[in-house]
């Protein structure tokens, strides 16, 4: 897990964009540490006076070639001081920067790294990054934790209450969400485990190698926290309803565990994500009328009844919940 992010910019103290850094540094940093990841700003032992001067000489001059490998040096060093002062492992780290030298210390060091540029016209300088934002204000820690999973391919957890999480789904998941999935009273409402379980697996392989890192959002594992048991899905997806781009709603639980507040818990969580993180206006349900579980579970969260539609050739309800009507609806901020 994410332990600790650690920023270097080339930028010197007294530079504008260093001096408007700072600011959103301090409240990065206070974000952090509300979820117990420390914050750390590197410094190099190499002189403002000759970092500066990198970027004043041709990209293929020997000078050039020798600063860089000057300050390459002093960012890998600045780096391993780091972990060895402060008794951390590079596993946990992950480096925020807009220097190619620091970039290329941390990938030899394994440390994932998000890139930093006011130029995307740059950006072939900063090759070996998991990201890239123009501004700190694209970054925030659900966006960090992202980019240090995505980083080290390991699955993304969504969010997490006193009784569940969400997280990505991995091939391991699928054979105990297939077997949920052939229960009669799942089945008939579930339309994308019919096939036999080998090429689910197949599909559901390509799905998790794509969709989660292309969008950010997708189908996710709904999980107990007290035995990290899978117990459902719930999550986002686009479809196309009367011409138009949405993001619908899907959920399912295993029904061992229907009655106990599980789908809304998890729908909730899902819920925040779209409105907090994709900044969404909006998402719908497109639901069976005889699947009134579904049906309960969406008017209880808020959501209302719009029209019908054609679903596989089946009429379906389609509801819709704005941003504004799950605030009102929850009594929840989304921040």
């Amino acid at each position: 897990m994410l332990q600790t992010v650690l920023f270097y910019t080339k930028a010197s103290p007294i530079d504008q964009l260093n001096r408007m850094l700072q600011n959103d540094l301090v409240a990065l940093s206070e974000e952090l540490s509300s979820q117990n990841i420390s914050f750390f700003q590197l410094v190099t032992t190499m002189s403002q006076t000759k970092r500066q001067d990198i970027d004043t000489v041709p990209a293929t001059s020997e000078a050039h070639k020798s600063q860089g490998t000057q300050l390459y040096n002093a960012c890998k060093e600045s780096l391993m001081d780091y972990v060895k002062q402060n008794s951390t492992q590079y596993h946990y780290c992950l480096l925020i920067t807009d220097s190619k030298e620091m970039i290329s210390a941390a990938n030899l060091l394994q440390i994932p790294v998000v890139g930093l540029t006011d130029n995307l016209d740059n950006i072939d300088t900063l090759q070996g990054t998991s990201y890239v934002v123009e501004s700190m204000h694209d970054i925030d820690p659900q966006f960090l934790k992202i980019a240090f999973h995505r980083a080290r391919k390991e699955p993304v957890t969504i969010g997490t209450t006193n009784r569940l999480y969400l997280r990505e789904l991995t091939l391991e998941d699928i054979p105990t969400l297939y077997t949920m999935c052939q229960s009669t009273k799942i089945k008939r409402f579930v339309h994308d485990m019919e096939l036999p379980l080998s090429s689910v697996i197949e599909l559901h392989g390509a799905y998790i190698r794509t969709v989660y890192q292309f969008y950010d959002y997708g189908f996710w594992g709904i999980f107990l926290r007290e035995s990290n048991r899978l117990i459902g899905r719930c999550g986002l997806q686009n479809i196309i309803i009367d011409s138009m781009p949405e993001i619908e709603l899907g959920y399912l639980l295993d029904e061992t565990y229907w009655g106990y507040g599980y789908a809304k818990e998890s729908i909730e969580l899902t819920l925040h994500y779209a409105f907090h993180y994709l900044c969404l206006p909006r998402v719908v349900a497109v639901i069976e009328p005889e699947n009134t579980n579904s049906l309960n579970t969406a008017q209880s969260i808020g959501m209302n009844y719009d029209h019908d539609i054609l679903r596989d050739n089946k009429v379906c309800f389609l509801y819709i919940l704005t941003v504004e009507r799950f605030i009102k609806t929850n009594n929840k901020s989304i921040y």
